[in-house]
């Protein structure tokens, strides 16, 4: 009633297909004669590239905008950089996750926080910073030995 199909090997130009193109590549091992083996491998890879595709937008997102560059004017001046602190949005302050993320992971992407309060005690070191934009809107995080405990909002959009 039901043919024995060969086992299938994954070719060259598959495995291929599934280490460039995984969301791609691993369908193809759902078809007959592929090992259990193979479709785990090549659907686990599929998983880690979304998981790693996922995770960079939402690190790039806590970038904010990027830096513009200032005009050389007609009387010949070169064009200079800029000092330029990105502005915080609302999305990043909700990007920002307690529990995980770090002031030294932070401060690279957003910019240097303006240090309020500052303890230590009991061996805990808590420290609070805040971020403020143009306009007076800003975000202030508590970290405990480095880790965001706590975060709020003013007015950002």
């Amino acid at each position: 009633m039901f043919e024995q199909t060969q086992p299938r090997k994954v070719s060259t130009g598959l495995g291929a297909g599934i280490l460039f193109f995984p969301y791609i590549g691993a369908w193809f091992l759902l078809r007959d004669g592929y090992s259990i083996r193979a479709r785990v491998i090549g659907f686990g890879w599929m998983l880690f590239a979304i998981y790693v595709l996922v995770h960079s937008y939402q690190l790039s997102s806590l970038n904010g905008p990027q830096p513009a560059r200032a005009q050389a004017s007609n009387s010949g001046d070169v064009a200079t950089d800029t000092p330029h602190r990105p502005v915080i949005s609302m999305g990043i302050f909700n990007a920002i996750a307690p529990g995980y993320t770090t002031y030294a992971s932070l401060a690279p992407l957003i910019g240097p926080g303006e240090l309020q309060v500052s303890s230590d005690s009991d061996g805990i070191k808590t420290e609070s910073y805040r971020w403020t934009n143009p306009d007076g809107s800003n975000m202030s995080l508590m970290f405990q030995n480095d880790v965001l405990v706590m975060k709020s909002q003013y007015g950002l959009q």
